[in-house]
């Protein structure tokens, strides 16, 4: 997980307010403080957000323990716990919260390729490679997997690609060769088969009518425009499925030739000008190369209410049902100075003796006189 954001709607913001609090993150076992967020509630006395940048990583530190069952009726799950720093009483100003709602976002980045495939012929990944070969043809295909990346509807994914310059290269090209006219379509397997999740050609994606957040992206400029950092995003669709491609089964994103070429082969064509009748036309293939390909992608959950709420005030913990309203921070009622002692040695049984050892002191002021 990259980020949780919580959004707070309140009754009515406070002012001049203080309420310092402690975000920790437990398990029923152990709890560890949250430090990296950005809080637009100011202590939960105004509505707004509040953002965990490193909730993740907070996680990771707990993540070890087995038993999540100590939190009383609470499920066995990872707890968000919101705690007061400092004393309150009846007179404190207290926030009261009409609604609060939570956003994950997650995500990973710089994640290899699993499988490639140029048609039928695995790619190693390690070193620059042909994407459809070096005599590319229309339908030829290359095929992608990464189970993380490709399986999560709704992610938004991103390729980096490090597509080559061919006379940088060292590859020498044909002096009849042409710029390339190819037309890209990047599909991924789901239920109902391959489904389109972008097209790109020497111009640019093609016309995309979805949010700006969500248009189908490529820089490479169907692999035709080489540079170190070019990129091609897209938003994955709903299900998705794992399927099999020359025989390995895993999440696919497959990019094949749907129209045009780089470049034609090498051919006769009738010339009556010449001998024969015939001209030989030699290839004119300018096949792409990249360097290196890595996959980034990040998933937004939609707002949605926490599974379970719950208070525990004077001593006492409270489920708060769904949808409803409720003051997180609650002072002690006693109107009364009271000692409050306890112990945490466990006993198995119920009834037993308790010594209470009370010293009183004896007080003296002492004046010391000089002269």
């Amino acid at each position: 997980m990259q980020t949780l954001t919580l959004t707070f709607s309140l009754k009515e913001d406070l002012q001049n307010p203080d309420l310092p609090l402690r975000m920790e993150i437990c398990n029923g076992l152990q709890c560890s403080t949250i430090s990296n967020m950005n809080d637009q509630t100011s202590n939960l006395t105004r509505s707004g957000t509040i953002v965990f940048n490193n909730i993740g990583e907070v996680i990771k530190k707990i993540s070890n323990s087995e038993n999540l069952e100590n939190l009383e009726n609470l499920e066995p799950k990872f707890l968000l716990r919101c705690r007061l720093k400092t004393f309150i009483s009846q007179q404190s100003k207290r926030p009261f919260i009409n609604s609060v709602s939570l956003q994950a976002t997650f995500g990973n980045t710089g994640q290899p390729i699993e499988e490639a495939f140029a048609n039928l012929l695995p790619l190693d990944l390690s070193k620059p490679f042909f994407p459809f070969g070096e005599q590319p043809k229309f339908g030829d295909t290359l095929y992608l997997a990464n189970q993380e990346a490709f399986s999560k509807s709704g992610a938004i994914v991103t390729l980096h690609i490090d597509l080559a310059n061919l006379a940088s290269a060292g590859i020498p090209l044909p002096i009849t060769s042409k710029e390339p006219n190819a037309t890209l379509e990047w599909e991924v397997w789901t239920t109902q088969g391959w489904v389109s999740v972008g097209t790109s050609t020497q111009s640019g994606p093609e016309a995309d009518l979805s949010p700006p957040e969500v248009k189908f992206q490529d820089t490479t400029k169907a692999f035709t425009d080489p540079g170190v950092d070019k990129v091609v995003k897209f938003i994955l669709p709903e299900n998705l499925q794992p399927t099999t491609v020359n025989g390995i089964e895993n999440f696919w994103l497959r990019v094949r030739i749907k129209s045009g070429n780089y470049g034609e082969d090498a051919r006769y064509e009738k010339n009556e000008n010449t001998f024969g009748g015939f001209s030989f036309v030699p290839a004119s293939f300018k096949p792409p190369l990249i360097n290196s390909l890595k996959v980034d992608y990040t998933l937004t959950t939609p707002q949605q209410p926490p599974e379970a709420i719950e208070t525990y005030n004077d001593f006492r913990s409270q489920r708060i049902p769904s949808g409803s309203g409720f003051e997180p921070f609650k002072p002690i009622a006693d109107d009364q100075p009271i000692l409050y002692l306890g112990s945490v040695h466990q006993r198995t049984t119920t009834a037993f003796p308790i010594s209470l050892l009370v010293f009183t002191f004896r007080w003296k002021m002492l004046f010391m006189i000089q002269t």
